[in-house]
């Protein structure tokens, strides 16, 4: 897996990959691929389920956590997000790309993930108050509202990261952009204290 986000990091298509590529970077025999994954299709899948795992962990540890207001639970969200980014922004990146561009298969089980997400999401949202007593259609449409917004969030610290400047620059703009989807989120929040569900 390391092999094809660096080969993809460094602007080569995961389409246009080869096994003989990803062999050499990974530094195998090509045959050895297939004692791991059946296919590209496969180690691309591979990839894409690796990263929304990470992702639910963040929503795992802040369903254990004693936060008792939603205004808590964003910082929390966000700067646990923002962590991830800077960690694992490979993997982030070669999501966004496929999302975007890639095989159809993989955008399929991106957009399914990113349903599953969104579900999970609901459920956590749903232990706050008013959103605990709407309908669960409304519940819904805000999480979707939420997810685009992460998503958003995520491709605005990944562009920060790819401008590939100093540590010091870069944790800056990190925080900023952060900042911003933590702003972004409780906008839709305080919309949200004032709907009223059907």
């Amino acid at each position: 897996m390391t092999a094809a986000l660096d080969l993809t990091g460094g602007g080569s298509s995961f389409d246009a990959l080869s096994l003989r590529q990803l062999a050499s970077k990974a530094g195998v025999a090509p045959s050895a691929f297939y004692r791991y994954f059946q296919s590209l299709d496969d180690l691309g899948l591979a990839v894409i389920h690796e990263t929304f795992r990470t992702l639910r962990e963040i929503m795992g540890e802040m369903a254990n956590l004693d936060i008792e207001s939603s205004g808590g639970a964003i910082h929390v969200g966000v700067q646990a997000l923002r962590g991830v980014v800077s960690r694992d922004h490979a993997h982030l990146a070669f999501l966004a790309r496929q999302r975007a561009a890639g095989h159809s298969v993989l955008r399929r089980e991106i957009r399914s993930e990113i349903r599953l997400y969104a579900s999970q999401l609901a459920t956590y949202m749903a232990r706050f108050e008013p959103i605990r007593s709407w309908s669960v259609g409304d519940v819904e449409m805000l999480s979707s509202m939420l997810m685009a917004t992460i998503l958003a969030g995520i491709d605005s610290m990944l562009e920060v990261i790819a401008r590939g400047l100093d540590d010091e620059t870069t944790a800056r703009d990190l925080d900023s952009a952060a900042t911003m989807l933590e702003r972004q989120i409780r906008y839709l929040y305080v919309g949200a204290t004032a709907w009223r569900s059907c």
